[in-house]
């Protein structure tokens, strides 16, 4: 299940939910019980890559740790 995260608009409140997208218009603020709340734009972070494809990359060569690669860059392995 996806969590996304919610302004309310009468008390200012942030708070996440862990609901299904249907249910979206049912989310109510947890702080004031108002029904009328903005769903923000969700920043995903934190993200690990299992394995790579560190020697596949072409700028693999130019990583000092060697961690899985993408066109801007190159992870450390311990992320």
């Amino acid at each position: 299940m996806p969590i996304f995260e919610f302004t309310c608009e009468k008390c200012r409140a942030d708070f996440e939910e862990y609901i299904n997208h249907s249910e979206i218009g049912k989310v109510k603020c947890g702080q004031c019980g108002s029904a009328k709340v903005i769903r923000r734009l969700s920043v995903i972070g934190g993200i690990k890559v299992k394995g790579g494809a560190s020697q596949a990359c072409p700028s693999a060569k130019d990583c000092p740790s060697q961690g899985p690669c993408c066109s801007t860059g190159c992870c450390p392995m311990d992320v």
